[in-house]
């Protein structure tokens, strides 16, 4: 091979280092995801049943279509139509503006509610109170309050609350409630164990009820698009066997 030419000083030009070529350069730094912020709204509404937060994040709208039968002495049926809109991720409003009574073609008072959550994450406190509106009928003024806590865990959820009642009547009714949920997450199923007990007026009377339940959640792309959920069991222990309870609510949600 030919040498190279010589320099002044006798010695060989030395080859010039090559252009880095592009696949030579230090790869560019890929962006950065899109803050939360950023993200629709919608993003915030997990698919799986344990890991819901106890109100609606902003933008996302709740229609619960609900038929329950039960037994306590006599049957009845009640149907009715809830709502809940979430103004903020910790704020939510909602009404049960249709309720009515089956066999018997009556209607039960609406209702407006408001909740709000202290608390978020693994760890959530939320309060709510909601007021029944004797809008027809001779029916009284009603008024609950309640505080809601839930624990997650990846596939388990425990859920438990503290419920006041007041029933506005002659003479004047209150109910006082301890409800406790364990729920536990297989794919799109949830299975639910409630019980608890309710406390009325003077301690007239005790409840410990017994429910399970079970809910399928049809996932959409990024959130859940409707739930089918039923619940049966017993009401009451003592009186289980005129006390049951069997419940069918169907959800569906839509995203703004």
């Amino acid at each position: 091979p030919r040498m190279a030419s010589p320099t002044p000083s006798g010695s060989a030009t030395p080859h010039r280092a090559p252009t880095p070529t592009a696949a030579a350069r230090p790869p560019r730094p890929a962006d950065p995801p899109p803050a939360r912020a950023q993200r629709p709204r919608w993003w915030r509404m997990p698919r799986e049943t344990v890991r819901r937060p106890l109100t609606l994040p902003q933008g996302v709208l709740r229609f619960d279509q609900i038929l329950a039968v039960s037994v306590f002495g006599l049957a009845r049926g009640t149907g009715y139509f809830r709502f809940g809109a979430g103004l903020h991720d910790d704020f939510e409003i909602g009404s049960t503006p249709v309720a009515v009574n089956i066999p018997w073609p009556t209607a039960d008072h609406p209702s407006v509610y408001v909740r709000g959550r202290a608390l978020s994450g693994d760890v959530q406190l939320a309060v709510r109170s909601e007021l029944w509106l004797p809008l027809w009928g001779q029916l009284p003024w009603q008024w609950e309050l309640g505080v809601e806590l839930a624990v997650t865990s990846g596939w388990f959820r425990f859920d438990a609350g503290l419920d006041y009642a007041l029933l506005f009547a002659d003479p004047l009714q209150q109910r006082i409630g301890l409800p406790l949920t364990a729920t536990f997450q297989a794919g799109p199923n949830g299975f639910g164990v409630t019980t608890g007990v309710y406390v009325f007026n003077d301690f007239d009377d005790v409840d410990v009820p017994l429910l399970l339940s079970w809910t399928f959640a049809f996932r959409g792309y990024q959130g859940p698009l409707a739930d089918v959920r039923l619940e049966g069991g017993i009401t009451d222990l003592e009186r289980a066997d005129q006390a049951w309870l069997i419940r069918g609510v169907l959800t569906f949600f839509a995203y703004l």
